[in-house]
């Protein structure tokens, strides 16, 4: 069941990571806007 957990917790940082990697690559503050809200 912990194992579980942590498995599913890396998986969000991963997709959080990339989320966060997207936006700094875009460079567009339109996006960040539609992402913040």
């Amino acid at each position: 069941m912990l194992g579980d957990f942590a498995s599913t917790t890396q998986n969000a940082l991963d997709y959080l990571n990339g989320l966060i990697q997207h936006v700094k690559g875009s460079g567009s503050n339109s996006e960040k806007t539609q992402l913040a809200q």
